[in-house]
């Protein structure tokens, strides 16, 4: 049993054998209210003592292992158009360069889950080596945005009913220039398309890629 636990059971006794006392005192004085209501306390606290290890047995507390800084090992390189499905992947070590940008080959998926499974800390740390990188997926569009400067978005989305660990729901959102607008204008929901743009930011819901293009179908 944790020294947190036995400490809370400890109090929480000793504040209902208080409440006990004071009832009892009241009752003498003549004061039944306030002996029921001290004898509701006090019952109160012996069932919270019960129920606290009950409790942390089900739930359990958290680790020191869990809170450790987590670090990206290289691996193999994986498919060039990740899907929403995908793992972890390699680190950027392992990226390649085309027409002068460097290509990680890894989920967006996996960059959410950088975030949802470590620290704000350590996520923003981990994140550090895949902004600014480029990033190549195969996806069904779910919406597109226009703005008023020409620019637009298309967004993928994925919802997990199930997730182990992981988000039960992130988006993928491709910026597109204003050279790109009619483009994108023309996409229907669940057009299936192909792009590749620059990891710009990813909060623990989204993943934004800027300098977007469309990609032939392979």
């Amino acid at each position: 049993m944790d020294t947190i636990e036995i400490v809370g059971i400890v109090l929480t006794l000793l504040f209902g054998a208080a409440a006990l006392t004071y009832g009892g005192y009241s009752m003498k004085a003549e004061y039944p209210l306030r002996a029921i209501l001290s004898y509701v306390i006090a019952g109160g606290c012996v069932a919270a003592a019960l129920i606290i290890p009950i409790v942390t047995a089900i739930y359990g507390l958290p680790s020191k292992e869990s809170t450790a800084l987590t670090t990206i090992s290289p691996a193999a390189p994986v498919a060039a158009l990740p899907s929403e499905t995908s793992q972890a992947g390699p680190s950027p070590i392992t990226s390649e360069r085309e027409g002068g940008c460097e290509f990680v080959n890894v989920s967006p998926k996996y960059l959410v889950e950088l975030l949802v499974k470590n620290t704000s800390v350590q996520g923003h740390h981990l994140m550090q080596g895949y902004i600014g990188k480029c990033l190549k997926m195969a996806g069904d569009v779910v919406n597109v945005n226009a703005f008023n400067d020409k620019r637009s978005v298309v967004t993928f989305s994925y919802f997990d009913p199930h997730p182990k660990n992981g988000p039960d729901f992130y988006a993928v959102n491709w910026w597109f220039a204003p050279d790109w607008a009619d483009r994108t204008a023309a996409l229907s929901k669940g057009t299936h398309i192909v792009v590749e743009g620059r990891i710009r930011a990813v909060d623990m819901i989204n993943v934004d890629l800027d300098h977007c293009k469309f990609l032939p179908a392979p």
